[in-house]
């Protein structure tokens, strides 16, 4: 569910900015928005991908050590000290 979502919103946010640069020629928003608009994009995917990151990690110790998991989500603590 997650790389459905974050496949829907990279392929959005490239599909707008490619249409206003194919069609026009130029990115017609002028210079402050098109930074803006690259910036909120670099953050945004390197967001997901942490997200990502740590998901794979947390499932990898629920595997791992699964005893040791359970009790932690149950504690709310963190396994790593």
């Amino acid at each position: 569910m997650l790389g459905a979502r974050d496949s829907a919103g990279n392929f959005s946010a490239r599909s707008v900015q490619d249409l206003y640069i194919t069609s026009v020629g130029y990115w017609p928003m002028g210079y402050v928005v098109c930074n803006v608009w690259q910036v909120m994009d670099v953050m945004l995917c390197t967001s997901s991908i942490w997200h990502m990151c740590t998901i794979s990690i947390d499932r990898y110790i629920g595997i791992r050590y699964p005893l040791k998991a359970a009790a932690a989500a149950r504690l709310n603590q963190p396994i790593c000290r």
